[in-house]
């Protein structure tokens, strides 16, 4: 116990000014949020939303939901099935112990930010062994102009996850790629973590993973077993996220999985002046070929515009030069892939990530580290020049802050209830006139049910096939009818009317119907390779420490 508190104390005192500066940097970054005001961006109510629905799921003893029941007047929306929400039993928690939806959605923040700070700390002092490099990649990335725009303006809650876990991505592709180390699980865990804030999102790793593979292709033969290692462990890892919905898919049709829900990437890119925005602005997510007066703001900032271009400057070689040089060009090409210059219309399906400028994030990140690296070599790794660099990341920061727009949040505990484009949705819509029991040969034939929170209780009198149920349809519902004492299960399937549930009972058997929703095999397989799979890493880290340890 003793020296358990002796390794503490030592590992504070050597890290006891990031520690202090971490938390330090979170309050800066999260000062519009301490009040009781309510942030006014794009997507905040449609998470808050997510949040409400997950807490009330808790509450309810359902702890692992697949449907969010208080959607849709009741019939349930697939939310949970597409859209991850691993990381959302944080402040959903704090919600279901009567702390407000939208103060928990804030302390949420608060640990993502602080979290961001941690990781981008820890995987940059890894490639570059330098705390003074790495605290100026660190700030660079947590106040960067983007990241603002995405917690303030646009409230994309997935996106500002993805920032938490992306330089694991960056630190992963360096250790096995370029290092040609045996760090296989690096890359895994960063994509454990994305996977599960933003799918999208997978297709920009996809994309890093595949760059730093062409530009150290060497490392293919001399790293292949670890690669190799690495790449299988990042399929299981991301098999929750992929498989429920791709069971979803071959089942019916949902409105995510038709062109509408793609926007034109060749229209939804920048011109060359917003890429030097460098002002905050809320206004709108458009981005049309004339004016841009009042829209939103969609650069990176002109700190991580300017600093990379230090670079040039930097003459001596060592061994990380080259890395940087590539994270350089990663940041250029991204740059342009997000203008209007670049021939989007020859990569149709990528047109599902809806708008160029989501790269911003990887640009964000490749540009932090070049910059740092950049200004190390500028600054002469001075304490006191790296000090008065971090105070312009204050200032700058704060022009931005100090454009923050509120509004008034007069009920803090009220209900939410939005949808988002209601992607989720099955192509036909629901339709609400119909969001009751009946026979489906004949609407008239009113079956009275009882519903309580995921279940609808009925009686069935008389012989019918087919009934119609006032849910929205997933594949899961399980319908039961209790019939000469016997439980027997029953077909259920999608009404193309109208989106809802039908269930089928073929023997036309009579007794009490229960309908609920139950996990599929298939989304009980895949979350356990997946989380089984994390657990493993974890438990194979360990075993390595603690062996090393021996070993010394």
């Amino acid at each position: 116990m003793q020296s358990k508190f002796i390794k503490c104390k030592e590992f504070f005192k050597k890290n006891y000014i990031v520690i202090i500066l971490s938390f330090l940097a979170t309050i800066f970054f999260c000062y519009p949020y301490l009040n009781k005001l309510d942030i006014q961006a794009h997507d905040t109510v449609f998470h808050l939303t997510r949040i409400q629905q997950l807490s009330e799921s808790i509450c309810n003893h359902d702890f692992f939901p697949m449907i969010n029941f208080g959607l849709l007047g009741g019939l349930g929306y697939g939310n949970p099935i597409f859209y991850p929400q691993l990381f959302l039993y944080i402040p959903a928690i704090i919600n279901s112990f009567g702390i407000s939806t939208v103060m928990s959605y804030k302390i949420f923040i608060m640990i993502i930010t602080w979290a961001t700070f941690i990781i981008m700390y820890y995987c940059s002092n890894k490639i570059f062994q330098n705390k003074k490099t790495a605290v100026l990649s660190t700030l660079l990335y947590m106040f960067s102009l983007y990241r603002i725009v995405d917690v303030y303006t646009r409230g994309a809650l997935g996106e500002i996850l993805v920032f938490a876990f992306l330089p694991l991505i960056f630190y992963g592709c360096y250790e096995i790629f370029y290092k040609k180390s045996n760090k296989w699980y690096i890359l895994p865990l960063g994509i454990f973590g994305i996977a599960n804030s933003h799918m999208l999102s997978l297709i920009f790793v996809a994309g890093i993973i595949v760059f730093f593979m062409i530009f150290n292709i060497k490392s293919l033969k001399h790293n292949f077993k670890n690669i190799l290692v690495s790449g299988i462990i990042s399929l299981l890892v991301i098999l929750s996220v992929i498989i429920p919905i791709t069971e979803q898919r071959f089942e019916s049709d949902y409105k995510v999985f038709t062109n509408g829900t793609s926007m034109d990437l060749s229209t939804n890119s920048l011109v060359l002046t917003q890429i030097f925005m460098n002002n905050y602005n809320y206004g709108e997510a458009k981005t049309p070929n004339s004016t841009i007066n009042g829209q939103m703001t969609f650069g990176i900032g002109i700190l991580l515009l300017v600093c990379p271009v230090l670079i040039l400057f930097c003459k001596e070689k060592n061994e990380n030069k080259k890395y940087i040089i590539q994270c350089l060009l990663l940041g250029i090409i991204t740059i342009f892939m997000t203008t209007k210059l670049f021939p989007w219309q020859l990569f149709k399906p990528l047109f599902v990530i809806q708008i160029a400028w989501r790269l911003n994030v990887v640009i964000t990140a490749a540009l932090a580290l070049v910059s740092a690296y950049a200004l190390e070599k500028v600054l002469k790794n001075k304490i006191e020049n790296v000090c008065i660099f971090a105070i312009i990341i204050v200032i700058v920061t704060s022009g931005y802050l100090n454009n923050i727009q509120y509004t008034d949040n007069k009920s803090e505990y009220k209900e939410y209830d939005n949808i988002g484009q209601g992607e989720y949705l099955p192509t036909s819509g629901v339709k609400f006139e119909d969001a009751y029991v009946y026979e489906l040969e004949n609407k008239d034939k009113i079956i009275e049910y009882e519903k309580n929170y995921n279940e609808i209780k009925f009686n069935i009198t008389e012989k019918v096939k087919e009934i119609n149920v006032p849910y929205t349809y997933y594949k899961g519902y399980k319908a039961y009818i209790v019939s000469d004492n016997q439980k027997i299960e029953l077909k259920t399937k999608m009404n193309t009317e109208n989106g809802l549930t039908i269930i089928e009972n073929e023997n036309e058997l009579i007794g009490q119907v229960t309908v609920t929703y139950e996990k599929t095999i298939i989304q009980k397989i895949s979350y356990f390779i997946s989380y089984f799979t994390v657990i493993c890493i974890f438990l194979y880290i360990a075993i390595k420490k603690i062996f090393i340890k021996k070993l010394t």
